[in-house]
């Protein structure tokens, strides 16, 4: 436009832009005669001892750490204890209580809730089972909280010594969320933040007068801003030279505006090198086929999987075994094609057999892909692995199975 050419104009203009901008910051700027704090608004029931196995001491303690937690993060622990979840799955009925009470930040979808059943029966068919689910924003974790949640509560839960079990697994959990989101959670202790959050029941925090970004978020939210810049600048670099051939002017004219690398040719995006196909990375037509044949097997197992824990035979996957039985052409070719991979990690099952003996104990069904394909689905033997989960005949001392002891073998352990 002719009127930038106009020094004197350009420079005015400049002045005002400078100065409604210094208008607008102070305009902006903080009340900084508050000081900073925040608060929980309203009441929430953090444990539901319907069994009578929990102390005073324990729920207050919980009370108190999800109060700190809760103010910090968004993130709650709902604990419930009942003699009985009268026939309903023990993870659903854990979900059902989540949406119920709206546990954790409605934004962040980070609430946590476990349950213990005293006299329901557990998958492994012994008395008394104990369960946790996670919200949708922590859906990653999920195994993790699980582990967890075996590792501090199994002994104490087999001894009958439920209280002293939960106070060590929700501190887990609370040592797990002070270190995901990098806070310190302490009994009551409820710091200013900048944030505020809320659940689907209305519970609140509320936060009064002006809170400091810390160091830690503003060096965060700079290099989040250089990685973006970086992924954009990275697009733009191969969305230019795709359409060159197509918009040779248009494209020249932001190959001219916009950095380069080193080797690059500045001077026009035509003398180049192009953006080629990563053909490196793709399978061939054969690893395809062996691909699509493994997930027409699986589909298969899943849906014998899916009746085998409706009947009850097995609670998760990883507890069972799988028997592979091909009885015409397609399914053995099937099985041939397949056999050499991990089916067990695969199908995310402990176990994968194929053309073992019938056991009565088993769930059968044939595939809706491969219907000569007999599937067997049972219980597997052996001991259960504390860190994958999976069932092993060939578990150490520990009770870790083959593949994780050698993991672990190989880590240097610092105290």
């Amino acid at each position: 436009m002719k009127v930038f050419q106009n020094r004197a104009v350009a420079a005015v203009l400049m002045v005002l832009a400078i100065a409604a901008s210094v208008a607008i910051g102070q305009a902006k700027k903080p009340d900084l005669s508050v000081e900073p704090s925040t608060k929980v608004v309203g009441s929430y029931t953090y444990t539901y001892d319907e069994a009578g196995v929990l102390s005073d001491k324990t729920m207050e303690h919980i009370d108190a750490m999800n109060a700190s937690l809760f103010a910090q993060t968004g993130a709650q622990i709902m604990v419930k204890t009942v003699n009985s979840t009268n026939g309903q799955d023990i993870l659903e009925y854990a979900i059902d209580l989540g949406n119920q009470y709206g546990v954790g930040d409605a934004e962040r979808n980070n609430g946590v809730v476990m349950v213990l059943a005293l006299d329901n029966i557990s998958a492994s068919g012994l008395p008394g089972d104990y369960g946790v689910v996670v919200g949708d924003g922590l859906t990653d974790y999920g195994n993790t909280f699980s582990s967890l949640q075996y590792q501090y509560l199994e002994d104490d839960f087999a001894a009958g010594n439920y209280d002293a079990g939960v106070k060590k697994t929700v501190d887990a959990f609370f040592d797990w969320f002070a270190d995901y989101y990098s806070v310190s959670i302490r009994e009551n202790y409820i710091p200013a933040v900048s944030r505020n959050y809320s659940t689907a029941s209305g519970y609140h925090t509320e936060t009064t007068g002006y809170v400091e970004r810390s160091t830690g978020s503003i060096v965060g939210s700079f290099v989040t801003l250089i990685l973006v810049l970086l992924v954009i600048w990275m697009i733009l670099d191969a969305m230019t030279k795709v359409f060159a051939p197509i918009l040779a002017f248009t494209c020249d004219e932001i190959w001219q505006a916009m950095p380069h690398r080193a080797e690059d040719d500045g001077r026009n995006v035509v003398l180049n090198e192009m953006v080629k196909p990563y053909a490196a990375y793709a399978l061939s037509a054969d690893e395809m086929a062996k691909w699509d044949t493994l997930i027409a097997v699986r589909s298969d197992v899943n849906s014998v999987l899916e009746a085998a824990r409706a009947d009850k035979r097995i609670g998760k996957a990883l507890e069972a075994h799988v028997v592979l039985t091909p009885n015409d052409e397609a399914a053995r070719a099937a099985v041939e094609t397949v056999k050499a991979l991990n089916l067990a990690e695969l199908f995310i099952v402990s176990d994968v057999a194929i053309d073992e003996p019938a056991r009565e104990d088993s769930v059968t069904g044939t595939g809706e892909n491969f219907p000569g394909l007999h599937i067997e689905v049972r219980n597997a033997d052996g001991t259960k692995c504390p860190r994958c989960w999976m069932h092993s005949t060939k578990a150490n001392a520990e009770g870790l199975c083959p593949r994780c002891a050698a993991v672990l073998a190989e880590l240097t352990l610092e105290d």
